[in-house]
């Protein structure tokens, strides 16, 4: 009620809902309080941003997909190479076995343990973590998974990849 009130006053400040939103920074709390807010027209009439794991995000549909694209919820979203190989043999496996579509992170996570794997197999050892860490920076170079050119820079962290923008909406047709 307290953000509903805050936004017919900024509304007057800021000339009209058109010119405000809300970022929400939260996992799938998200669905608990847009269902809660779903009765606040403020609310519901001003353009939501949240975190990135919002894109892409089969619970959000299945458990209050109407509201999600009423505010359209965009979201940054690390881009999937989705047109590859490797994504797309990943993604039918993974909705084989769960019945969702996977996010990015669980192509992060795949491709994580897929590096991890390769390393231990190109050290001979599972029980040497020195020695495994020691290949994983060379190695990731020349792996391109499901998520696309896996490449660490020199601190381990990966080398950034492309940001794409999602959104909740219905096509023209459907």
């Amino acid at each position: 009620e307290n953000i509903n009130q805050i936004l017919e006053q900024a509304k007057v400040e800021y000339g009209g809902l058109e010119n405000l939103g809300i970022h929400f920074i939260g996992s799938t709390k998200q669905i608990t309080f847009l269902t809660q807010c779903a009765d606040y027209p403020n609310i519901m009439d001003v353009q939501w941003m949240a975190c990135e794991s919002a894109g892409r995000d089969q619970r959000r549909l299945d458990d209050a997909g109407e509201l999600f694209v009423q505010i359209q919820n965009f979201s940054s979203f690390m881009g999937a190479d989705e047109g590859s190989k490797e994504w797309q043999s990943m993604e039918e496996r993974f909705n084989d076995m769960t019945g969702l579509w996977p996010s990015f992170y669980h192509g992060t996570q795949y491709d994580a343990q897929t590096l991890t794997l390769m390393a231990c197999l190109d050290t001979g050892t599972v029980n040497n973590a020195p020695a495994v860490i020691d290949v994983l920076l060379p190695l990731s170079g020349t792996l391109h998974g499901t998520t696309g050119q896996l490449t660490l820079a020199p601190t381990g962290d990966r080398e950034p990849t492309v940001f794409d923008i999602w959104g909740y909406y219905v096509e023209e047709g459907t």
